[in-house]
């Protein structure tokens, strides 16, 4: 299995992702699979995660920025926007995957903001984008 490939996959089918085709990301998991969403403290089992993600409301784009592989754990950073670019989510995930199958996969959502009030006081640090 290409890790990078099996990666970029999923993120683009997550990204079109609707109620009338979520069973595309099925094929992605072990049907025991776990998501952790930490920002929320959900944990979802694969039917919860079809189901919460197909209902998601806009549509969304985005991309892969970052994958990194060791032993057994896949880390990627993913950019998502509502397609009409008005915010900035980046999404950190760490994927557990045997037999081609995603065992595990812990998401870490985070939205682009401007600093803190204290920190532009400061007068230090620059923009990456």
């Amino acid at each position: 299995m290409n890790t990078a490939n099996f990666i970029m996959s999923f993120f683009k089918d997550l990204m079109s992702l609707t109620n009338e085709n979520k069973e595309i990301l099925r094929k992605y998991f072990d049907e025991n699979a776990n998501i952790l969403w930490y920002e929320t403290n959900e944990k979802f089992t694969l039917e919860e995660y079809l189901q919460v993600n197909s209902k998601y409301p806009d549509e969304w784009t985005g991309e892969i920025k970052r994958v990194e592989e060791k032993n057994d754990l896949i880390i990627f950073v993913g950019e998502v926007r509502p397609k009409d670019n008005s915010f900035c989510y980046y999404c950190t995930s760490f994927v557990k995957i045997k037999d081609n199958k995603i065992l595990l996969l812990e998401e870490f959502w985070t939205k682009v903001s401007s600093p803190p009030e204290w920190r532009k006081k400061l007068k230090i640090g620059t923009p990456i984008f």
